[in-house]
C-alpha cells in the first residue's frame, strides 16, 4: 500500500511536505484503520522516514529508520518508501 500511493501523490505534484497527509487521505479512501492510516503516513514524513545514507541508491547505513527496516524485513516486507533528500539542482541517481 505504502507503494500504491506514491504515483497518486507525484501524478497529483503533492509537495514533499504534503506528501503524509495526503497518503492519510489516500488510505482513507481505501477503508484501512486510523492506526494504520498513521503508520503509512509515517513512511512518509518528513521528521520519522526511513532515511539511507551513503551514496546513490544502494547505502551502506541509515540516518534514521534502521529499527523500522529490520522490524519491517522480519515482517516479511520487502519493498517499501525510505526518503532521500538531494538539492535541486542535483538531480537524484
Amino acid at each position: 500500500m505504502a507503494l500504491d500511493a506514491l504515483p497518486s501523490a507525484q501524478h497529483e505534484r503533492v509537495k514533499a511536505e504534503d506528501v503524509a497527509a495526503y497518503v492519510g487521505e489516500y488510505a482513507a479512501g481505501l477503508g484501512i484503520s486510523t492506526w494504520e492510516r498513521e503508520a503509512l503516513g509515517t513512511l512518509y514524513s518528513l521528521g520519522n522516514s526511513i532515511q539511507p545514507s551513503g551514496d546513490g541508491y544502494i547505502s551502506n547505513g541509515f540516518i534514521d529508520g534502521q529499527h523500522r527496516v529490520q522490524a519491517m524485513l522480519d515482517a516479511g516486507v520487502r519493498r517499501t518508501v525510505v526518503l532521500r533528500y538531494f538539492w535541486p539542482d542535483s538531480p537524484p541517481g
